[in-house]
């Protein structure tokens, strides 16, 4: 693998050990709860994220089809930690793929549009690092407030 896509598969693989991280001990119940109406469960963000990935990496940088039906994402309900790990997992193996498979100058390559906007491989690969991030983010506070509303 290229050192550019190394590190950034690299960053990729400690945001899942965070999500790691934040699914431990949890019980069945966390996975569905929300802080709030109008947010996320923990399981429904580790899908999307999984999805995601499958999306902007596999299928916008890597040309393999992620047929993926992202409304279903939202809709993940009564999946255990086993269950969350194995999609993300499944994603993550599929970006050391791709990105295993990927030359520097596949960077400047067309990767399809977004909003109307033509966009690159290296668009499609730190988008989806950001959106992976911003995830995380709320993958760890909803895990917080669990435990605050929870103990």
């Amino acid at each position: 693998m290229h050192p550019i896509f190394a590190t950034y598969y690299e960053r990729l693989t400690a945001l899942h050990a965070d999500i790691e991280q934040a699914l431990a001990d949890l019980p069945p119940a966390a996975l569905d709860w929300t802080p709030a109406p109008e947010t996320n469960s923990i399981a429904v963000l580790a899908t999307h994220i999984a999805g995601s990935e499958r999306f902007w990496i596999g299928e916008r940088a890597g040309g393999v089809p992620a047929n993926r039906d992202r409304a279903s994402e939202f809709r993940a309900h009564s999946q255990d930690a086993a269950a969350l790990r194995g999609v993300l997992a499944a994603s993550l193996a599929q970006a050391q793929t791709v990105l295993a498979a990927l030359d520097p100058i596949d960077l400047t390559r067309s990767a399809g549009s977004h909003r109307d906007r033509p966009i690159d491989v290296a668009w499609a690969l730190w988008h989806a690092l950001e959106h992976v991030a911003l995830h995380v983010g709320h993958i760890q506070l909803t895990r917080s407030w669990w435990l605050a509303h929870n103990n």
